[in-house]
């Protein structure tokens, strides 16, 4: 059984908290998505019981400082390097729930010669803003920085799929990330500069995805060539807690494909 254990490095001047288990140099890297934790990720123990791994508490969630930043995609991206390079990693298969999913493209796009995989789960290419006007940016920001509305927008993300107990915790975390951090994360300015046509990442890829999300944007093939979908019909957004033997067991079939890891 793998030992795990709670890191943290210096970023920015801020505290960025990671946990890892085993020790290589190729990991299975785990980003959570908006407004969440790594404590989410607990269901998928027997992936880190099997596979060098590490989870991240991205800037201003969990157990990671939250200073008055402007969170953006990129310097999500950038912790996440720093992480990487902090630890050695020189063959990262990134696995990456919701805002996750973004950052973890921008990963490959700042460090492409240290993620060898991508596993999105129930993501998009950008963010859903990142299509709005600064105007509508506005606007949704003061919809999220209303108390009496926020719980409402969380729950949203929550489908009847998810047990009570799933349900509640998801709330619980959610609720607990700085309201600074969840506006920001959402509603930035700081918006990633498109990809050029060039820009070709022939990585395997996979998306998890549920049909609320199912009909992605177009360039993500045009940049992702090798992206591949699995449909998971009846899911909510959270598949990775709702069925996690299903999951697991998906990952490493993917794993497997394409001969991304050693077993420890």
């Amino acid at each position: 059984m793998s030992t795990s254990f709670h890191k943290s490095i210096a970023f920015r001047g801020a505290k960025v908290c990671y946990q890892t288990y085993s020790k290589s140099k190729e990991a299975l890297i785990f980003i959570h998505g908006w407004t969440c934790d790594s404590s989410l990720w607990r269901a998928q123990t027997p992936l880190f019981q099997r596979h060098c791994s590490i989870l991240i508490d991205l800037p201003g969630h969990g157990k990671s400082d939250a200073p008055d930043w402007d969170y953006s995609q990129e310097l999500f991206a950038e912790s996440v390097g720093h992480v990487l390079k902090q630890e050695g990693i020189r063959k990262a298969i990134l696995i990456g729930h919701s805002l996750g999913g973004p950052v973890s493209t921008m990963v490959l796009r700042l460090f492409p010669d240290l993620v060898a995989a991508i596993i999105y789960v129930d993501s998009f290419f950008n963010l859903p803003e990142y299509y709005l006007t600064n105007a509508q940016r506005r606007d949704f920001a003061g919809k999220l920085s209303d108390d009496t509305k926020f719980p409402a927008v969380v729950r949203a993300a929550i489908r009847e799929r998810a047990t009570d107990e799933q349900r509640d915790e998801i709330i619980r975390v959610m609720e607990k990330t700085p309201k600074h951090v969840h506006v920001s994360a959402r509603t930035t300015d700081s918006l990633p500069d498109p990809m050029s046509k060039d820009q070709v990442y022939r990585i395997p890829a996979l998306h998890v995805v549920t049909p609320r999300f199912v009909d992605f944007d177009p360039d993500w093939l045009i940049h992702l060539p090798r992206l591949e979908t699995s449909v998971w019909e009846g899911h909510g957004h959270f598949p990775f807690m709702e069925d996690a033997v299903r999951f697991n067991q998906e990952v490493e079939a993917f794993l497997s494909e394409h001969q991304l890891m050693q077993l420890e």
